[in-house]
């Protein structure tokens, strides 16, 4: 679905994966919110030949400006939080405009860890 939205919109003229939802989200973005690695990794291949810089796509236009990988991760979406790290390794020090890193968010996610207790 990813490839022809891509595909219908270079036929237009435009690149529709990098129209925001009313949260600042872009398609790559909700992807990883519902935890669509195949989704994510289409809009990731179609943004990797944008001229743009990609973090920008990676990034909530509203709010707080959280990133995609801190969205993955306050899901519990680690499996595809994971796969992020090793696509953008740089998203690790990205943090939102209250200085909150991935990390941050992971700490705060007691099912992260195999205890489990919440500290």
């Amino acid at each position: 679905m990813c490839k022809c939205i891509v595909e219908a919109g270079q036929l237009i003229g435009l690149h529709l994966l990098s129209i925001t939802n009313k949260w600042g989200e872009r398609p790559i973005f909700t992807a990883a919110l519902h935890n669509r690695k195949p989704a994510f990794d289409a809009a990731d291949e179609a943004y990797s030949h944008d001229t743009e810089k990609p973090y920008q796509f990676l990034r909530r236009t509203v709010g707080a400006g959280d990133t995609v990988l801190r969205a993955a991760i306050k899901r519990e979406h680690f499996d595809l939080a994971f796969h992020m790290i090793k696509v953008y390794p740089d998203l690790v020090d990205k943090s939102d405009v209250k200085g909150l890193t991935p990390l941050h968010v992971l700490a705060s996610k007691p099912s992260a860890f195999r205890s489990g207790v919440r500290l």
